[in-house]
């Protein structure tokens, strides 16, 4: 595995940039995601990432950088197979998937369960949601509608 790094997740700046990702380094199952992460990632990162407060708060030190490398590496350049099973839960994109990850992740660092089917549903009933929302406005002749809450209990 090459990465170039470039840390700092608490006021976030975390640049892994992969480069000839080797299929064995990419996971294809939520445990192999936490081993691959906890064999990257700092024990200060990874205690930065358990102290966010909420899953905003989480997305927001994780989005652009490590997310984004779990995007790129992991879903665009390496296929990891995690990808269907995220999508199959309700998951739409791979930010989505990468979200979802990272919110299991979160939960696993602070010795908290976890049920990505519950946690899909949410993302399945926004974009079901949104989807209405659109349809309605289409309807009246117009393409601006407001977007759902996010409302996911346990998130």
């Amino acid at each position: 595995m090459c990465l170039a790094i470039a840390r700092r997740i608490g006021a976030v700046l975390v640049l892994l940039l992969a480069a000839n990702v080797i299929a064995a380094d990419v996971p294809n199952s939520v445990s192999e995601a936490f081993a691959n992460l906890d064999g990257q990632l700092s024990s200060d990162e990874r205690a930065s990432i358990a102290g966010a407060k909420t899953e905003d708060d989480l997305i927001q030190i994780t989005h652009m950088s490590l997310g984004m490398y779990i995007r790129n590496a992991w879903f665009r350049q390496g296929h990891s197979k995690l990808i269907e099973e995220f999508h199959s839960y309700g998951a739409e994109s791979l930010d989505d998937v990468s979200a979802m990850l990272l919110w299991a992740y979160w939960r696993h660092l602070n010795g908290m369960p976890f049920d990505l089917k519950v946690q899909g549903e949410c993302y399945r009933r926004y974009y079901l949601e949104e989807n209405q929302r659109k349809e309605l406005a289409e309807a009246h002749g117009s393409t601006s509608y407001e977007a759902p809450s996010w409302d996911c209990p346990g998130a």
